[in-house]
C-alpha cells in the first residue's frame, strides 16, 4: 500500500512506528525562517504586526491521535479536564444558535465521546475535547513542548 492512500489511512493504528522508543517517532524537522504573523484577514488583533524568526523545529507530521493519547492515559492513569468536570463543548450544526454560545452546547462529552454519544472513537482519528493544559501534560510526558505561536503558523504555511 502506498502510504497516504484510503488503504493505508484506514490501516493506520494510529501509532506512529517506533513511538515508544524513539522520541521523534512521527515527527518531522521544520527548517526556520522569517515569516510576518496574522492575517489581514479576520479580526484586528489577529493583522500583522511584525515579522518574527523561528528556529528550526520538530513537529508531529500529524495531529495526535486517540491511540497515541490513550498510551499517555494508560502509561500515567491521567485524567483529562472533561473527563473531570464531567462536561465540554460541543458543536451542534443542528441546534438554533444560542445568543451567548452560539452553536455551541455544553455536554457529557470527553475525549471518550467527543459528542456526548458514548461512541468510542477510533484509534487512528485525532483526539478532541482536549484542553491546553491535558495537551500541554501529553507534550511533557513524551519530553515535548507544544509549538509556540509563530511555530505554528510557520509549520502550517
Amino acid at each position: 500500500m502506498p502510504p497516504g492512500s484510503r488503504m493505508a489511512c484506514a490501516a493506520y493504528d494510529g501509532v506512529p512506528e517506533g513511538f515508544a522508543a524513539n522520541p521523534r517517532a512521527g515527527m518531522v524537522l521544520v527548517r526556520g525562517g522569517t515569516l510576518v504573523l496574522g492575517s489581514k484577514h479576520g479580526y484586528r488583533e489577529e493583522h500583522p504586526s511584525g515579522s518574527v524568526r523561528v528556529p528550526d523545529f520538530y513537529i508531529d507530521r500529524t495531529e495526535v491521535t486517540n491511540a497515541q493519547f490513550a498510551r499517555f492515559v494508560a502509561a500515567t492513569g491521567y485524567v483529562t479536564l472533561a473527563e473531570r468536570s464531567g462536561t465540554a463543548p460541543v458543536f451542534d450544526r443542528h441546534a438554533e444558535p444560542d445568543v451567548e454560545y452560539g452553536w455551541w452546547r455544553m455536554a457529557r462529552a470527553s475525549r471518550l465521546s467527543p459528542d456526548g454519544n458514548a461512541q468510542l472513537p477510533a484509534g487512528n482519528e485525532p483526539v478532541v475535547q482536549i484542553a491546553f493544559e491535558d495537551a500541554f501534560a501529553y507534550a511533557g510526558w513524551l519530553g515535548h513542548d507544544l509549538p509556540s505561536e509563530a511555530e505554528w503558523e510557520w509549520a502550517a504555511r
